[in-house]
């Protein structure tokens, strides 16, 4: 009789055990975000109820923009939550700027663009500057910041100044036909880890920031976990500035790995 009652006992623990490990396994989900799918932006991915294990990847070739991934939750040791990629192509970019495609001849070699700026780039974080990608060149080239007066300081390429969400630049011929576009930053940063450990971050393009790519609050140093792969991160800041980072945290048992950080101030 007590055999018989050991016998049960140890069969109802092991069907807890089994049972508490799918439950383990269930609750770990796999988001797809991009066009066509039920998540779409990074406001959806930033109410995701997302539990330790779980997966949040941005499709390949796409694009974000004007936006945070605001980590909300900590993953485990043995359970990362991971923002990630799927499909096939370019990494996703996650871009905290706005982008403008057209502009505006206020008069001589000073335009205007035709996307409202609501936030000066040069009053955030640090202050950035905007950038201009053309056609030919690989690598976006970084704008020369003028204090606005009346359009008069802007008397060089890549000059520009923000007045009345309005970006204004010189530029020696037509910029609707120079540049491809022109991305002004208007984000501080990024990825913010808000005192969460065990985060993957993997094959993600970030770009066009004012301060900080990846960001852990200054001084906040309880975090762990932390891996950061084969991401790009680039375009931040100002030249010259000392506070522009494509990576600024303090993380326990952190890796680091296969990752092009660039162009940070």
């Amino acid at each position: 009789m007590l055999k018989l009652i050991a016998k049960q006992k140890l069969i109802i623990i092991f069907l807890f055990i089994i049972s508490s490990l799918t439950q383990v396994l269930d609750a770990q989900t796999t988001y797809h975000i991009g066009s066509g799918e039920t998540y779409t932006t990074l406001a959806d991915v930033n109410g995701l109820s997302l539990v330790p294990g779980d997966s949040v990847l941005f499709h390949r070739g796409e694009t974000w923009r004007n936006g945070n991934i605001d980590i909300g939750i900590s993953g485990s040791s043995s359970a990362q939550i991971t923002y990630g990629a799927y499909g096939s192509g370019n990494k996703p970019l996650i871009l905290g700027s706005t982008q403008i495609t057209a502009w505006t001849n206020v008069s001589g070699n000073v335009w205007s663009g035709n996307t409202t700026i609501s936030t000066d780039p040069w009053s955030i974080g640090y202050s950035a500057q905007i950038f201009f990608n053309t056609s030919t060149d690989t690598i976006p080239l970084w704008g020369l910041h003028q204090t606005y007066v009346d359009l008069s300081e802007l008397t060089s390429e890549y000059d520009w100044t923000w007045n009345s969400s309005t970006i204004y630049i010189y530029s020696p011929t037509d910029p609707n036909t120079r540049y491809t576009n022109v991305e002004v930053p208007q984000q501080q940063y990024i990825v913010l880890l808000n005192g969460h450990s065990y985060i993957s971050l993997d094959n993600l393009d970030l770009r066009y920031i004012a301060s900080v790519g990846v960001y852990e609050t200054y001084g906040n140093i309880g975090i762990d976990g932390l891996r950061v792969t084969n991401c790009a991160i680039s375009n931040i800041g100002y030249k010259g500035s000392g506070k522009a980072y494509g990576l600024s945290v303090t993380s326990s048992n952190a890796y680091y790995g296969y990752n092009a950080i660039h162009d940070c101030g």
